[in-house]
């Protein structure tokens, strides 16, 4: 039934100011919908982007050494007698010979068949892989893949699968 001040025609054109609102407010919520549900993908690809892997190391078994890390190019990874568990002492020239073993941010290191990497953070933000918390050096002389001819150089020593913390009461030194 129709008031007496209200038309059928002022009814239509009501109907469809009213639809046209509801088609807005429709679109609005969905619109808000994608947004908040691209807001959560971007908090979960955040998320995942923080737990990324990267297989940075693996095993190789020698014959003069044994089993000794590698990295993934075959390259051998050294520890340094001079550093401390979770931390570095290589510095200046130090690094030049002996680049450390470097991921980005976000990125945590794995290694085939390799349990116990992690990763520390140089003063210069740089973050250094490590293995059982002792930080890992590839050497600018190992021309070769597979070459091991950094061992005993300078205080550095061939990562060895069986590398036990210093201090251990199984051994009283990392090498």
């Amino acid at each position: 039934m129709v008031g007496p001040m209200t038309s059928s025609t002022d009814m239509k054109r009501g109907g469809t100011r009213v639809a046209r609102r509801l088609v807005r407010v429709g679109v609005a919520f969905a619109l808000a919908g994608v947004m908040a549900s691209a807001s959560v993908a971007s908090v979960v690809g955040a998320a995942n982007n923080a737990t990324k892997t990267r297989e940075v190391v693996r095993i190789q078994t020698t014959s003069k050494y044994g089993k000794v890390l590698f990295t993934m190019k075959g390259f051998a990874l050294y520890v340094y007698s001079h550093d401390t568990r979770l931390h570095s002492n290589c510095a200046g020239a130090c690094l030049v010979i002996w680049p450390p073993l470097t991921v980005p941010k976000g990125i945590k290191p794995v290694g085939r068949g390799v349990t116990g990497l992690s990763v520390i953070v140089r003063s210069n933000g740089v973050r250094q892989v490590t293995y059982k918390g002792w930080p890992l050096y590839t050497y600018v002389n190992d021309k070769k893949r597979g070459a091991v001819s950094g061992n005993a150089v300078s205080s550095f020593y061939a990562a060895k699968l069986t590398l036990k913390a210093a201090g251990s009461k199984s051994s009283s030194a990392a090498w």
